[in-house]
């Protein structure tokens, strides 16, 4: 074998040892683990309800358990997938995702499998902060308490001169990881359109949340900007994107 090429063997031999024993002898950055384990259960309720059912249609393929379920009905949330915890993550993409099966409860059926939204890791909440990825969402902000995390849109505009208002809430119970709240309220023009709440229930919690009844004023125009959030909302996975840490060079 020419010496040239010997070298250039022995080189890529080299770069490729390298990138298998780096990862394994680098230090982790992050104190991330998993709070729930595989076949725990988690019960929630639909404690409010309010869906036109124009809109039904776009959240049957994304949320079926909000189309499925009525105001006031439980389920169980299954943990059928976890994935591992890799000890270096420096993307949000690289973050792991449990998955749920969702149980209706009076009747044993099964409402939607394969849920990603319901635990999240837990033990590293200010590591988690800095991977959440909300580039399509500015009016997102992190909410971080001794005992919740969790992420709060806000947001506010104008179609067709009509002003729509969004609040989405996605809290979690730091203890385990495990989802307390999903809320969404639209409202358009002063009357609410989509008002939801989803949320972890034990005993001796209300099963449905009393509202202010607003009848829905709907037009074309305003189920297709709401539709295009719902989508936003529920079709991007919790930690999908690709946020990137910057790290600082060593000495």
């Amino acid at each position: 074998m020419r010496p040239r090429r010997f070298g250039i063997l022995a080189l890529l031999t080299a770069i490729s040892l390298c990138t298998i024993i780096i990862p394994v002898q680098a230090q982790s950055n992050h104190s991330l683990q998993w709070g729930v384990e595989i076949g725990q259960e988690m019960t929630y309720a639909l404690q409010r309800k309010m869906l036109d059912p124009t809109y039904s249609a776009y959240f049957a393929d994304y949320a079926p358990f909000l189309t499925e379920m009525n105001e006031g009905q439980r389920l169980i949330a299954r943990v059928t997938h976890l994935d591992p915890i890799p000890s270096i993550i420096n993307e949000s993409s690289q973050m792991p995702r449990s998955n749920c099966t969702l149980i209706r409860l009076n009747d044993s059926e099964v409402i939607m499998e394969d849920m990603f939204m319901i635990a999240v890791p837990t033990g590293d909440w200010e590591f988690t902060s800095e991977m959440s990825n909300f580039s399509f969402f500015e009016e997102a902000t992190i909410m971080d308490t001794e005992d919740e995390w969790g992420t709060i849109i806000d947001a506010t505009f104008v179609m067709a001169l009509f002003p729509i208002s969004i609040h989405m809430e996605m809290i979690y119970e730091k203890t385990n990881g495990t989802m307390k709240l999903m809320q969404m309220l639209v409202n358009f023009a002063g009357s609410d359109i989509i008002d939801v709440i989803f949320a972890q229930w034990h005993s001796g919690m209300p099963l449905v949340l009393p509202r202010a009844w607003q009848p829905p004023f709907l037009l074309v125009v305003a189920i297709l900007g709401v539709a295009g959030v719902v989508v936003i909302f529920f079709g991007r996975r919790w930690y999908k994107g690709r946020k990137r840490i910057v790290q600082e060079p060593t000495g």
